[in-house]
């Protein structure tokens, strides 16, 4: 087994027990590498580590190169997926308000007219709608109260999806039983309806599965 390496640096034959070149003074490769470990893991400068092993008597050159950048860890600022965290919110809150539209719009149409939703349940529905809606709003503002956030929505929704559902099924037997069509469901009950429960199955699911 050979005894010497070759120096990279002035090609002289350097002993495998010495840590720098008799020649050159260059460092043997693995000097660096502990004096690059040593700085990354103690949080130490890198010249600072050389200028000790100077004090503690290492034949070291009077300048070194500067540690090879391709071997210091690269620091990634991790950004949270934004776009994946929020899409629930973003969801959440358009259903909102198609909720806040439905409980204004027509709930039962009598004839030629209409009746809002406004002047019956849709009230409950339209303050439920708003306040899923600032819920929404809040678990974009406040990503790591999202789950809480999203169990409170699907509360919200769900109450909003029971009352316009009961609401729907109780006109619509009363325009059933009716044989000339008095009365029919307005589209602002079905859209009540229909985004309420749009909105809660949303809500379940972000929370259930913490997005």
């Amino acid at each position: 087994m050979s005894t010497t390496i070759e120096c990279p640096h002035c090609s002289g034959q350097v002993a495998v027990t010495d840590r720098f070149c008799p020649y050159c003074g260059s460092p043997r490769t693995s000097v660096r590498l502990e004096l690059e470990q040593a700085a990354a893991t103690t949080g130490i400068p890198y010249e600072r580590l050389l200028a000790q092993a100077r004090v503690a008597g290492q034949r070291l050159p009077a300048s070194i190169d500067a540690p090879d950048q391709s071997r210091q860890p690269v620091m990634v600022a991790t950004q949270p997926e934004v776009t994946s965290l929020a899409l629930p919110a973003l969801l959440m809150l358009a259903s909102a308000v198609l909720v806040v539209v439905g409980s204004i719009g027509p709930w039962a149409t009598i004839f030629l007219g209409s009746i809002s939703g406004l002047d019956g349940d849709g009230r409950l529905t339209f303050f439920l709608g708003i306040v899923a809606g600032i819920v929404a709003l809040l678990r974009i503002a406040q990503p790591t109260r999202r789950r809480a956030l999203a169990w409170l929505a699907a509360g919200v929704f769900t109450v909003a999806a029971v009352i316009s559902i009961y609401d729907w099924s109780n006109l619509q037997q009363v325009a059933d039983s009716s044989s000339i069509a008095i009365i029919r469901v307005g589209w602002g009950l079905q859209l009540t309806a229909i985004a309420a429960v749009a909105g809660a199955l949303v809500a379940f699911v972000a929370a259930v599965r913490r997005v």
